[in-house]
C-alpha cells in the first residue's frame, strides 16, 4: 500500500475519532426535499483506531450505549444474560441489523473484532475467550465489562483475509463499510468525508440525513469556525475561544465526564510525604473548585478523595471530598511537626525544608501556576517541572519523582494497589481491597469492596485528587437531543439528534 493510502486512512481515523459537530445547514435530495445536513470539523492528525473518540459510531455499532441517565440500553445487542459470578456474559444480537452491503451481522462478526482487538500486532483489548453459540449469540468471558459501551464491530466478510499487523493502513478506512446509522457515501483527501443516513437503521432512519466530516488543519480551527458562525459545533478544547463561546448565546454547552480524575500522586518515600496530615494539608490547600474553572469546567461536576466504581458513578453514590480550608491545613502542618521557624515562608522540620518538585505536562502549566500559588500560602514550597508525558511516566516508574500529575479513571480502580506502583504507600489492607474489587466482574461485589476502601483513603490521603477531566462541546441551540454528562458528544448520538430550526 502506497504511504498516500496510509495518510488517507489516518486522515479519516482522526476524523472519525476526533470529530466535533459543526455547520448544520439545508441540502435537497433529487425530488427538492429538504435535507438535513451536519458538518463535523476535525483536524488533519492520524490517531489510532478504536478508541479515541466517539465518532466511529457514525457508522459502527456497539453492544450497547448510554441513556440520558448513564444506564445501559441495547443498541447491537437486544439484551444480555450474566452468569451468576458475572464472568461469563451472553449476548443476544439483533437480528435486523446489516452491514452496509446488505450482508447481516452476526455472533461472528463479534468474536472476529474481539479476536482481532486482542490480536499481539494490535493489543488494544484483551478477552479471556469469545465463542459463537450462533449466528444471534455470543459469549463472552471477560470480568471486564468496559467494553460494552466502548467497543464497535467490524465485518468479518471483509476484513478477515487483512493483515492485523497492517491494520492501521488498511483501505477499508477510505470507504468503510458500516452497520451503524450513516453510510459511507464519499471520501476527498485532506479535505471531507461524507455520510448518509442508513434507511435500514434497526430503529428507523435518522432525523439528520446527512453527515460531512471536513478536515480543518486543528481544533482551534474548528472552534473559530464556529464562532464564526460557518459550524454549528465544536468539541472545546482552546480556553480562550471556550471564554467567547460561554458568552455567546447562540450555543449551548454540553459535558462528556466519565469519572476520570485528574491526581497528584505523591511519593509516601519522601520524608515530608511520608505523614498524612502532610498529605491531607495539601489536599485541604488546594481550591479545587477554582483549579475546575480555569480550565473551563462547569461547578456541578463532582469532587471526590476518593476511588469509585462507574456503577456508584452512575448512581451518583460517590466518596465525600473535603472542602477548601487553608486554616485547617496550616494547622494540620504544624502538628506534623512543619513550621516556618526563619520567617521565610518555607516550612522545615528537623533541618529539612518544605521544598519539592511536581511534575506536569507542559498543557498543564495553568493549572499548576494555582497549584503553587495554593501550597506556598500554607507554607509549602513547590518547583513545577513540565515534561513529556513519558519523560513524567518514566520517573514515576523508578520511583525518581517527589509529586507527578496522573490521572485516575473507575475503568481501572488499582490507583495505587499495583505492585510496579512506586509511590511508597503501605497500607496493605487498602491494597488488597482494591485489587479484589479489579478482579471481581460482580457489581455488587466490587462495589461493596470500594465502600470498604473509602475510609481508609480519606484517612490516609494515598494520593491528592484535582478536579475531574472532562470533554466540553458548545453546539447550536438548533439541534436538540444532547445532555450532560452521559450524551454530550453529538458524534456517538447523531442518530437521535434533530434539528429545530
Amino acid at each position: 500500500m502506497s504511504s498516500g493510502s496510509v495518510v488517507t486512512a489516518g486522515l479519516f481515523l482522526t476524523a472519525m475519532l476526533t470529530a466535533v459537530l459543526s455547520g448544520c445547514v439545508r441540502d435537497s435530495d433529487r425530488e427538492g426535499r429538504a435535507v438535513s445536513t451536519v458538518v463535523l470539523a476535525a483536524p488533519e492528525i492520524s490517531y489510532m483506531l478504536p478508541d479515541w473518540s466517539d465518532a466511529d459510531f457514525l457508522l459502527f455499532l456497539p453492544l450497547a450505549t448510554r441513556d440520558p441517565e448513564g444506564e445501559l440500553v441495547p443498541r447491537l445487542a437486544k439484551s444480555w444474560d450474566p452468569s451468576a459470578d458475572w464472568r461469563e456474559v451472553t449476548y443476544h444480537l439483533r437480528t435486523d441489523v446489516r452491514w452496509h452491503d446488505g450482508v447481516p451481522v452476526t455472533a461472528h462478526d463479534v468474536k472476529f473484532t474481539l479476536d482481532l482487538l486482542a490480536h499481539p500486532d494490535l493489543a488494544e483489548y484483551a478477552f479471556d475467550s469469545v465463542a459463537v453459540v450462533d449466528d444471534s449469540t455470543v459469549l463472552i468471558h471477560n470480568h471486564n465489562h468496559w467494553y460494552v459501551d466502548d467497543v464497535v464491530f467490524y465485518p468479518r466478510h471483509l476484513l478477515d483475509d487483512l493483515e492485523p499487523g497492517t491494520f492501521f493502513a488498511w483501505d477499508f478506512w477510505n470507504k468503510p463499510v458500516g452497520n451503524g446509522p450513516y453510510r459511507f457515501v464519499r471520501y476527498v483527501p485532506e479535505t471531507l468525508m461524507e455520510l448518509a443516513s442508513n434507511p435500514d437503521h434497526y430503529s428507523g432512519e435518522p432525523p439528520i440525513r446527512k453527515v460531512i466530516v471536513r478536515f480543518l488543519g486543528s481544533d482551534d480551527a474548528g472552534m473559530t469556525e464556529l464562532l464564526a458562525g460557518n459550524v454549528d459545533a465544536a468539541e472545546s478544547r482552546n480556553l480562550v475561544a471556550r471564554d467567547a463561546l460561554a458568552r455567546d448565546p447562540r450555543f449551548n454547552s454540553y459535558v462528556r465526564f466519565g469519572g476520570a480524575f485528574a491526581v497528584l500522586f505523591v511519593n509516601h518515600n519522601r520524608p515530608l510525604f511520608a505523614d498524612a496530615r502532610v498529605r491531607k494539608a495539601m489536599v485541604l490547600a488546594l481550591d479545587r473548585p477554582e483549579l475546575g474553572r480555569a480550565i473551563g469546567l462547569p461547578g456541578h461536576l463532582p469532587l471526590v478523595d476518593a476511588v469509585f466504581t462507574l456503577d456508584q458513578l452512575v448512581r451518583q453514590d460517590l466518596p465525600r471530598a473535603f472542602e477548601h480550608d487553608p486554616e485547617q491545613s496550616r494547622r494540620l502542618l504544624e502538628e506534623a511537626g512543619w513550621s516556618d521557624l526563619d520567617g521565610d515562608g518555607i516550612r522545615e522540620r528537623d533541618g529539612l525544608v518544605a521544598k519539592f518538585t511536581i511534575r506536569a505536562p507542559p498543557w498543564w502549566e495553568r493549572t499548576m501556576v494555582l497549584i503553587e500559588r495554593d501550597l506556598a500560602e500554607v507554607g509549602l514550597d513547590p518547583d513545577v517541572l513540565l515534561a513529556d508525558g513519558a519523560v513524567n511516566l518514566e520517573h514515576y516508574r523508578q520511583g525518581d519523582f517527589d509529586v507527578a500529575v496522573g490521572f485516575f479513571t473507575p475503568y481501572r480502580l488499582d490507583l495505587l494497589s499495583s505492585p510496579t506502583s512506586t509511590s511508597g504507600y503501605g497500607n496493605e489492607h487498602y491494597k488488597a481491597l482494591v485489587r479484589q474489587a479489579e478482579a471481581t466482574p460482580s457489581p455488587a461485589i466490587r462495589d461493596s469492596l470500594i465502600y470498604e476502601a473509602w475510609p481508609i483513603m480519606i484517612e490516609d490521603v494515598p494520593a491528592i485528587f484535582l478536579h475531574p477531566m472532562a470533554t466540553q462541546f458548545y453546539v447550536h441551540e438548533r439541534i436538540r437531543g444532547l445532555s450532560t454528562p452521559w450524551r454530550a458528544d453529538p458524534a456517538r448520538y447523531m442518530d437521535e439528534l434533530w434539528i429545530e430550526e
